[in-house]
């Protein structure tokens, strides 16, 4: 698991923001720092690590750590000092979607936000995206997928389902 510290101005001597986030990796698993410049975008699209979702017109400037292998970031820091770091979140529900991970958020909350309730808010519009996506659900008998499932609907994209245990 990661750990994650924020010491905020009333708890430092020089009236500062510590933010301070381990990233729990493989011994031999590269993870680097990158710094990605503001930019106008003229593409309709970006592509995250699995999936492509719509561009915005600009992006802030970031300074993103992350593993070598993903689009998003384990944590970063942007052009307006938004700070944001990922925590891992185990379940036994699995899905063979591919879809945004949790460190595409990252990124794009960062590239996207001016402030943290802008990063929240662009989170929370991505997920809405997603969702609103969905065209039809349809009730599906194939629940062996799911362990402790009561229900479960799918669409081509997603899954969702009432379920018994976490």
């Amino acid at each position: 698991m990661c750990d994650t510290m924020v010491a905020l101005r009333s708890a430092t001597a020089d009236n500062s923001v510590i933010f301070a986030k381990n990233s729990d990796r493989e011994p031999d698993e590269p993870h680097v720092g990158i710094f990605v410049k503001r930019k106008k975008h003229t593409e309709k699209k970006v592509k995250c690590t699995y999936i492509e979702i719509e561009q915005v017109p600009e992006t802030y400037s970031c300074m993103l750590f992350k593993p070598s292998w993903i689009w998003g970031a384990e944590m970063g820091v942007n052009e307006y000092g938004v700070v944001i770091g990922n925590e891992a979140v185990f379940t036994k529900l699995i899905s063979k979607e591919e879809s945004l991970i949790g460190m595409d958020y990252v990124r794009l909350a960062l590239e996207r936000s001016k402030n943290a309730k802008e990063a929240v808010e662009v989170i929370i519009n991505l997920i809405i995206w997603k969702i609103l996506d969905l065209v039809i659900f349809k009730k599906s008998t194939r629940n062996k997928r799911f362990n402790n499932t009561s229900e479960v609907y799918e669409s081509s994209e997603l899954t969702f389902g009432s379920y018994n245990n976490y």
